[in-house]
């Protein structure tokens, strides 16, 4: 029986975990050590990708449209990156996408401007390397 009630708390406390994820609720310690539910402070999409050295690249291959939309246009407090920025590897955000099989990203990234964001279709990178190639392999 107490090994049911250990195990029954167990899952209470897992459950318990994960609806303060859901509802984006963290505990924290207090300055007299009891414990305290706070809300977390959002965060806007593109900020997941600052730590890597080219993040609108990096959200291009992840497939995060919201980040790359605010990275292209600078809205969020996003630094504004060009659609056709040129890494230090020789890519564009459109390589990124291609190889990662992002087809919502390489839709926006491709489309005109405004609905868009205007990017070259066709530029290779150093290994003569096209979007267009990257994807079919």
């Amino acid at each position: 029986e107490e090994k049911n009630h250990q195990a029954m708390g167990r899952k209470a406390s897992v459950g318990l975990g994960d609806a303060m994820q859901n509802m984006n609720l963290v505990r924290v310690e207090t300055e007299f050590g009891s414990e305290m539910v706070v809300q977390r402070k959002e965060v806007a999409a593109w900020e997941a990708f600052m730590e890597f050295p080219d993040p609108l690249h990096w959200a291009c291959g992840k497939g995060d449209l919201v980040a790359v939309k605010q990275f292209i246009l600078g809205t969020e407090g996003a630094p504004k990156i060009r659609a056709d920025y040129i890494n230090k590897d020789g890519k564009m955000p459109v390589h990124y996408a291609a190889v990662w099989d992002q087809v919502m990203v390489l839709e926006y990234l491709l489309d005109r401007v405004p609905h868009g964001a205007g990017a070259k279709p066709d530029p290779s990178d150093p290994n003569w390397m096209t979007p267009l190639f990257a994807a079919c392999q």
